[in-house]
């Protein structure tokens, strides 16, 4: 996950919620996650089998840092993930 993430709360025994700013603008973003996603992605699996209720957006931010807003600015509006699959990751 991006290195400036902390985990801020423990929403219940299920869920947790993730903090940091987006990389391009430094605009705080939350991310609520299934406890049981983070173990399964620390062990290994893609992050879209680990959170598939995430939306594309937010998992990129959990990885990368970058909101929409960030990789809009960056790479274009619309461009987000294009050329793969839905869920089906890059193979």
């Amino acid at each position: 996950m991006y290195h400036r993430l902390r985990k801020v709360a423990v929403i219940d025994e299920s869920m947790v919620m993730f903090e940091g700013p987006c990389f391009c603008h430094d605009e705080r973003h939350e991310v609520t996650v299934p406890r049981a996603g983070v173990t399964s992605y620390n062990a290994g699996a893609r992050i879209q089998d680990a959170f598939p209720d995430l939306s594309a957006d937010e998992r990129e931010f959990l990885i990368s840092g970058l909101c929409k807003k960030g990789w809009d600015e960056t790479f274009g509006e619309g461009e987000l993930h294009e050329g793969i699959a839905p869920d089906k990751g890059n193979k």
